[in-house]
């Protein structure tokens, strides 16, 4: 475990202007799939960002998260989020965001839920950032409407 712990620190260990130049990079790339959510709906922007080989758990089970994305109907509900904090490796390769995310009926102040969302991403050979892992918890579920 000490092993694990020291590897990880060493994997984000880097210059700070390297460090704050890797780590914009990633919050653009959070910041740029928010958008496209907010453009052109949940769906689009989870296919456009999502990497080959992501998964995500949907029904208990893990699966690809490109193929549930594009199993999953389109949606009219607002998906909004913001990063908060991100850190990325030395290498520029990898990094990751968190921050609140924000379900609403459009139209309506009404939240369908809130909570906190972590998105671990990775560049790609292109030099696009694409997530591998994002999921989110909602530790204060909102009352039924």
């Amino acid at each position: 475990m000490q092993r694990f712990i020291l590897s990880a620190l060493l994997l984000f260990t880097t210059t700070p202007k390297t460090a704050a130049q890797n780590a914009a990079a990633v919050i653009r790339a959070e910041r740029n799939f928010a958008a496209h959510a907010l453009e052109h709906g949940a769906k689009s922007a989870f296919l456009a960002y999502t990497d080959s080989s992501a998964v995500s758990m949907e029904g208990g089970e893990y699966g690809n998260a490109l193929a549930q994305w594009r199993a999953r109907p389109d949606s009219k509900v607002l998906l909004q989020w913001g990063p908060q904090f991100a850190a990325a490796s030395a290498d520029g390769i990898t990094g990751f965001t968190t921050g609140p995310y924000y379900m609403q009926i459009p139209g309506t102040d009404t939240l369908l839920a809130t909570g906190q969302y972590t998105t671990f991403w990775l560049r790609n050979s292109r030099g696009e950032w694409k997530y591998l892992i994002d999921f989110g918890i909602q530790p204060n579920p909102l009352p039924p409407h």
